[in-house]
Formats: C-alpha cells, structure tokens, sequence
C-alpha cells in the first residue's frame, strides 16, 4: 500500500507516517499481518430523499452498507441495507468521514489503522432499530485474492484439457499478455476483472483458453475465450469442482454450458479413444496441471485400456 505520483518521474513514493507506525508496531511483535480489510462497502447518504427513505432522523447520520464480501470478517454480522452510523464511539458522517481528536478523516482510512485480532465497536440502524454490534478483525484466504488475481510470479498456471478443450481460471496474468497481443480485453472477462467479487456460488472464473483442433470439437474453436457456467448441470464454482465433477460423472456425455447458454457436447467414448492422439499432436503429458492432481494421478493409460 502505498501514495505515489505513477506520471511523476524521479519522484520517491510518500510513505505516510501512521502506515510506518503500524508496520513498526507489528514488526516488533515479530507478527507481521497487513493492514486489514474487513470486506465491505458503503454509499454516502447525502441525498436528503436517501435519508429519509432509509428512516434517518434529522438527528442521526451514517452510511449505507451497499455490499459484503464473501468469507469477510463482517460476513453474517452486517448485512447489506445497514446504515453504520457510529465505530468506537465516533460518529460517521454522511460523507462516510469521522471527526478523530480534532482531526476529519475518512472511514476506510481510520478503519485500515486496525490490527488483527483487535475487535470493533459498531453501531448500526437496522429496520430503523440501533444494534450495538463487536466486530473481531479476523484475517480471511478469501479475501486475500480477488475473483480474478492479480498478477502472479513463480508458479506454474493452472489448467485442464478435455477432448483438446484448455480450461483455465481467469487470472491477470493472461489478460495482460492477450491485450498486448491483441490490442483489447473482451468485455465480459473485464468485466469480471474490474467488477467481479467471490461468492458462496464462485471463487474463480473458469473460461476456456483455446481449443486445440481435433475432430472430436470441430465446430467448437469459436467458444474460446468462453467463460463455463455448468458442467453436466452443475454450478461451477472453481477449477477443482470442474474437474472432480468430469472426473466422476457417469454420463455418456459431458455437457459444458458456458454463460451465454452455449453447449459443448462431448462424447465421452470419443473423448477416450481421442485424447490421446491430441495428446501425441500437441506434445501434452498431462491432462492437467500439477495442482490439481489428486494424490493418486487420474490414470490416462488405465482409462484408455478401459480400466478406469
């Protein structure tokens, strides 16, 4: 986290002293956390006509809770349509600031002075009631990485191959190296990466990379860069649950829906007697990536002999 002028050139990058502060505190409590993020969003109540539909009084001022992240620490404690109106005792206005020792300042800068394990007060207007809530600010893997990550280094990218089908988990380091081969990002996979957040329903975006050509997806090589909704009539929600539910279905054929409600029909016999010729062509040993890989690889040779 950081301020910098990114147009400025020779500029040093201005640190600001409460960050250096808490990153001293934490290192020298040799536990060295981060700066919090409780995982929620909030819309300023200017509006009067706002206010008013919402039940504030004219004595009373807070903001609106638009949105909670999924796996946040605030998850089943506030709930969108809140209107936080206090935290530790400051009063939030409606611009989404507080007044702290003489001092105005906005909320998510107060707030991101927290530490781990601290707990916060809070007050809310719920149904036109005030709750007196405790917040404990407690570290989530959820929220560590957004829908779509961001730029990762060192490790191997993530993918699976079905009848020369590649699947992979949106991510930035593709949307990077296709708009500087080609100029543009396609709008539904910017959108997820500007807009998208995890839910209970999707923790990754599962598209498809290319299809390798083969008989057995003919007609098939313009879905590429698809994004996959259901396999076999199934939600999708990660990379994992795409392939454990093509591992074990029992179907004669894998159905693969994407969202735009196109299907991919795939007979499961031909992809048996196929693969391994797409595999041969395309210099593949795997038909997926090392992680994800059961503790016992799924046996091609087996399943071609038609023992799997």
């Amino acid at each position: 986290m950081h301020q910098a002028a990114e147009t400025g050139q020779n500029v040093n990058h201005i640190i600001p002293i409460r960050m250096v502060k808490h990153f001293i505190k934490e290192i020298n409590e040799q536990a060295y956390f981060g700066f919090p993020e409780l995982g929620l969003e909030i819309q300023p109540l200017l509006n009067l006509s706002l206010q008013k539909y919402l039940g504030l009084k004219d004595d009373k001022c807070g903001v609106l809770i638009k949105s909670i992240d999924f796996g946040s620490c605030v998850e089943g404690i506030l709930f969108p349509g809140d209107i936080l109106i206090e935290v530790d005792g400051y009063q939030i206005r409606n611009d989404g600031t507080i007044k702290v020792n003489g001092k105005v300042r906005n909320l998510a800068s107060f707030l991101s002075d927290k530490f781990y394990q601290e707990k916060i007060k809070g007050v809310v207007l719920r149904d036109e009631k005030k709750l007196f809530l405790e917040i404990p600010i407690i570290k989530s893997k959820e929220l560590e990485q957004s829908l779509v990550p961001l730029k990762q280094y060192d490790c191997k990218p993530t993918y699976f191959v079905l009848g020369g089908i590649v699947f992979q988990p949106l991510n930035e380091n593709f949307l990077h190296h296709f708009y500087i081969n080609h100029g543009y990002i396609p709008a539904d996979l910017r959108y997820y990466y500007c807009y998208g957040k995890k839910s209970e329903d999707k923790t990754e975006v599962i598209f498809i990379n290319r299809v390798l050509s083969d008989g057995i997806n003919f007609g098939y090589g313009n879905l590429a860069l698809s994004i996959i909704s259901e396999v076999n009539g199934q939600k999708i929600k990660n990379m994992k649950d795409l392939v454990s539910i093509i591992d074990d279905t029992k179907e004669d054929y894998y159905i693969i829906t994407t969202e735009k409600g196109e299907k991919i029909i795939l007979d499961k016999k031909e992809v048996k007697e196929r693969q391994k010729n797409i595999f041969n062509k395309y210099e593949l040993d795997s038909d997926r990536s090392d992680d994800l890989k059961p503790n016992k690889q799924f046996n091609w040779l087996s399943f071609f002999r038609g023992n799997a």
